[in-house]
């Protein structure tokens, strides 16, 4: 659907823009003379871009399991791209792969008997799954 492909295109750039904002706010804090200080929740005051390495790619993963549930490594893959995440890599779904290998093992994403991976709260509600 139409609809449905701009949906995710203003949510990525949604995404996009907080990361930004996010980005300027620590910029401020370190021109007041004070350090930034880690969030308690999954997302830094200094992200990366959406797409670089250092947390913008993991954080965009995060986003898009929360939202669609458990998924395979190549649909996830394809849905990034769908929302507008871009790579320099030959191989999306090996950055993927890698960005998940990760998340696993900050305990932040766990993979399903089928393969699927999920976030770390999908099995809270979902331990029949594991």
């Amino acid at each position: 659907m139409e609809s449905d492909m701009i949906i995710r295109e203003l949510e990525g750039r949604a995404n996009e823009l907080e990361s930004e904002a996010q980005r300027l706010r620590a910029a401020a804090e370190v021109l007041r003379g004070r350090s930034p200080i880690s969030s308690p929740t999954r997302k830094s005051l200094v992200p990366a871009r959406p797409g670089t390495r250092g947390g913008g790619s993991m954080e965009l993963i995060l986003t898009t399991l929360d939202e669609l549930g458990p998924l395979q490594n190549t649909v996830l893959t394809n849905e990034l791209l769908g929302r507008g995440w871009k790579t320099s890599s030959a191989s999306p779904s090996n950055t993927v792969r890698t960005a998940l290998g990760r998340l696993m093992e900050r305990g932040e994403v766990r993979r399903l008997k089928d393969g699927r991976f999920a976030t770390a709260s999908y099995f809270t509600s979902n331990a029949q799954d594991e």
